[in-house]
């Protein structure tokens, strides 16, 4: 998913250095944690210190390394059970809402004003599920709902791990193939969605100029790292439970394929809703200021067509008290490259 998030503020141009760190480091430093761990049937430990003792240490950083990285994750777990159950539960001010986010909460008949300034989605994020203080200076108080459900994904995580590859290993074939079965779902409900082909051309529409920008190149690299676990000593474990036979450079070429194609797919299926919600933010936006000029009486009505709301507001001047209307900017440009 770290991908997702790279593409979100370098869109289209992300896909040439992420492509490019894919073939330099990538492939070949996956090739050789895979062979290693296969040719010395040791885990990370093992095979660096036997490689040379004082080596040693780069097995004991990545355990280090993996442990930190295991509780960044297991908290994003911990979110993800959070809206796993909500999605259960419907708006209570709506019953015909089917998710508990889809509407502003209203307090006396009236949208709660953080939520209407914000989105649905971003106050349900920000003060339902994790109730955030005012600013980073304040620590505020332990969410119990977050800290129950961190311990259910320790705890789902223990029973997974308890028995070693064993256990891990059967879970596997669920882990691996049904996240493609929501993937899809979720691609098929996206590309219908309006907007969804706008999100789709911003996505692949190619900006040169970001390839200057060695940030970018420094985030696909660690896009790469993230993407196949390289340097955290997990390949290499698994590795050593192949036999010495197994054709390693078969298995990386099939994995980096596979990890690729499911890389752009993801981003893909998430651009399209990306899409989707800008398209609806561009929809207010028209819809706030067609009231406004209507209030004005500069259009008939609240409801008249695009075209006749954007020749209305080309022949506007500063005689006709547009001087009075706080009009927004409505460009769909701008929507897709804040969501």
């Amino acid at each position: 998913m770290s991908l997702i998030y790279v593409h979100c503020y370098v869109p289209g141009a992300f896909l040439i250095p992420f492509t490019v760190m894919l073939f330099l480091e990538g492939i070949p430093l996956f090739l050789v944690e895979l062979g290693i761990g296969q040719r010395m049937r040791l885990g990370s430990l093992g095979v660096w210190n036997t490689i040379h003792p004082w080596l040693g240490g780069i097995g004991i950083t990545s355990c280090v390394v993996t442990f930190f990285v295991a509780l960044y994750y297991n908290v994003i777990i911990t979110w993800c059970f959070f809206y796993l159950f909500n999605s259960f539960q419907s708006d209570m001010s709506d019953p015909q809402s089917p998710l508990p986010w889809a509407n502003c909460p209203m307090i006396n008949n009236t949208e709660v004003p953080e939520c209407e300034k914000s989105s649905e989605t971003a106050y349900f994020w920000y003060r339902t599920t994790l109730d955030s203080s005012p600013n980073i200076d304040e620590l505020g108080d332990l969410k119990w709902w977050i800290v129950i459900l961190l311990l259910l994904a320790w705890v789902v995580v223990f029973f997974i791990m308890m028995k070693g590859i064993q256990s891990s290993g059967k879970v596997v074939y669920f882990t691996s193939m049904f996240p493609y079965i929501v993937l899809t779902i979720f691609f098929i409900r996206g590309i219908t969605l309006k907007g969804a082909s706008a999100g789709l051309v911003h996505m692949y529409t190619p900006k040169v100029e970001k390839l200057l920008d060695p940030k970018v190149w420094l985030d696909a690299a660690t896009q790469v790292f993230y993407s196949f676990g390289l340097a955290f000593g997990s390949l290499i474990a698994f590795g050593s439970y192949n036999t010495p036979d197994n054709n390693c450079v078969r298995d990386v070429i099939l994995v980096s394929i596979t990890n690729a194609f499911t890389a752009i797919y993801a981003s893909v299926v998430v651009f399209a809703i990306l899409g989707f919600k800008a398209m609806t933010n561009f929809d207010k936006c028209l819809v706030n200021n067609k009231m406004k000029l209507f209030q004005h009486n500069l259009l008939p009505n609240a409801s008249v067509s695009t075209d006749i709301y954007e020749s209305t507001l080309a022949n506007l001047t500063a005689i006709n008290a547009t001087m009075d209307i706080d009009l927004e900017t409505c460009d769909l440009s701008q929507q897709l490259n804040q969501v």
